[in-house]
């Protein structure tokens, strides 16, 4: 999995290119460079939702 953000001044999405089928490429609107929060608590508890989209991609897949 690799997230990103559109707002994300170091790497910007644009500048990802192809990946690999293999790869799950989620792009957000916003988030800045890993300030991935969230309003409110996650399920796991704290404000960090990129924990919480990881934990839940994962489950997903198995």
């Amino acid at each position: 999995m690799l997230l990103s953000s559109l707002d994300d001044p170091f790497a910007p999405a644009a500048d990802l290119g192809p990946v690999s089928p293999a790869v799950h490429l989620q792009v957000e609107a916003h988030g800045g460079h890993m300030g991935y929060l969230s309003d409110r608590p996650t399920p796991l508890g704290n404000r960090r939702w990129l924990d919480y989209a990881v934990d839940h991609y994962l489950e997903r897949l198995g």
